[in-house]
């Protein structure tokens, strides 16, 4: 049986070795004086139902495809307190920026099952690349805006709550380096999608990224 760990390594693995026109870099370190983040990279929504709100997103903007996994959480922690989490996720990118939608699958509080409840369906947070989280809440002093945490394999994340000017939330996004390729190839599968299978799974992302790696026939 093929497990969700599996799955990822097999991406990464795919991912390797991509042409360097999908290739990307994590973010420098910025400038004193300058902007406190690198570019907003996501714009993330937490829904009811990921199938359906992906679905729309296809049939009246083009965007697609999503590719879709339930998603355990390693290590999630919500207002300090450690929580059992597990997600639907699907992910996808229109013109260079990544959606995320996201539905909370499993029992128990957490920032998603509260933010369904007060705003189902509608922008969540935005979110960026940093080298280390933790170095830079620390050095930011932005502790007090930390509501939750937690991880993925190759990726890890913390949300500032409220942090942006209007209101909206701000995720900190710390990515492995090998996975970043696999963002660049599935961003290279959106700018060409023709419509087919509008929703994928991930292990059909492993696939897609091979197709994207062999050489165009003469």
């Amino acid at each position: 049986m093929i497990t969700r760990r599996d799955t990822i390594a097999v991406l990464l693995g795919m991912a390797a070795g991509l042409p360097r026109n999908v290739a990307q870099a994590m973010p420098a370190e910025q400038a004193p004086g300058g902007p406190k983040f690198g570019a907003i990279v996501q714009h993330g929504y937490v829904v009811h139902d990921v199938d359906q709100i992906a679905h729309q997103w296809t049939e009246r903007m083009g965007v697609g495809p999503f590719y879709v996994a339930d998603q355990p959480i390693d290590n999630y922690i919500y207002r300090g307190k450690p929580v059992d989490l597990k997600l639907r996720i699907g992910v996808s990118y229109w013109r260079g920026m990544q959606l995320e939608l996201i539905q909370p699958v499993s029992r128990g509080t957490s920032f998603y099952s509260r933010a369904l409840k007060r705003a189902p369906d509608k922008l969540n947070h935005y979110a960026t690349l940093v080298q280390d989280i933790g170095t830079v809440v620390r050095n930011q002093n932005l502790d007090k805006f930390v509501v939750h945490t937690g991880g993925t394999p190759g990726l890890k994340f913390a949300y500032l709550e409220n942090y942006l000017p209007d209101g909206t939330t701000l995720e900190l996004m710390q990515v492995q380096e090998s996975v970043l390729p696999a963002f660049a190839a599935m961003e290279a599968i959106c700018r060409t999608w023709d419509g087919a299978r509008p929703l994928r799974t991930m292990a059909e992302l492993a696939t897609d990224i091979g197709a994207l790696k062999k050489p165009a026939t003469q």
